[in-house]
Parts: structure tokens; sequence; C-alpha cells
């Protein structure tokens, strides 16, 4: 393969920035599609006689919640992807966990009392 054919890597569309753009797309396509139709639909609503109904409306207002919907999953599918092609953090997530939960002992002039994050430190009994 020739590589200047190949672009270089940070201008690469990735999964987290190919999210992020169809995130925003969910909110401007559905905003966009539906302020089109009530155009339309007030120009064909000005250009009758009588009153009209406004289920066309509904039905415009149904269908672009349910664009938004849909590009809205479709982005945080598109999101989890890029979360699990991360390294994994298993191992140091498990050190820090381990470091936090495990008490220590400390001296003080009241004797040693335990620290840790889930052991209340130990009171002086004359306060």
């Amino acid at each position: 393969m020739n590589d200047a054919i190949k672009r270089p890597a940070s201008r690469r569309l990735t999964y987290r920035s190919a999210s992020l753009i169809l995130g925003a797309l969910s909110v401007v396509f559905p905003a966009a599609y539906f302020t089109m139709q009530s155009r339309a639909f007030a120009q064909w609503a000005a250009a009758q006689d009588g009153p009209v109904c406004g289920m066309p409306m509904l039905a415009a207002l149904f269908l672009s919640v349910a664009l938004m919907f849909v590009l809205a999953l479709l982005a945080a599918l598109w999101a989890l992807l890029s979360y699990r092609r991360l390294p994994r953090m298993a191992f140091a997530f498990h050190d820090v966990a381990r470091h936090l939960l495990q008490p220590t002992t400390e001296t003080s002039p009241h004797g040693p009392q335990r620290y840790g994050f889930l052991v209340r430190p130990r009171r002086h009994p004359g306060r």
C-alpha cells in the first residue's frame, strides 16, 4: 500500500469524534426537518379557505422526535464502541481501591488509630 495515500492519524475520524458529530446532528437534523415542515404547513394552511387540521404538524413533530431518538441512540452506541476500544484500567483501579479500602495504622498522642476509607477513626474518650 502506498504511504502517500494514507491520511495522517490526526486527520482520521475517530469513533469518539464520530459519536460527537452524530450527537450534534441528532439535534440539528430533526429541528431542521420540523422547521421545514412547519413552514410548508403554514403556507398550505394560508392557501386554504377554511380551518385546517393540525394532524400533519403533529405527525411531523412525532417523526422529528423519533429521528432524534434514533440518531442519539446511534451516537450513544458509537460512543460505547469508542469506550470499549480504550485500554483496560482494571489493574490500576484495583490498586487504587485496595489502597483506599485498606486501613492503615498511624500513631497519635492517644495511641495507634486506624484510618481508612470506610473505617471511622477512634475518638479520644475524654472528648
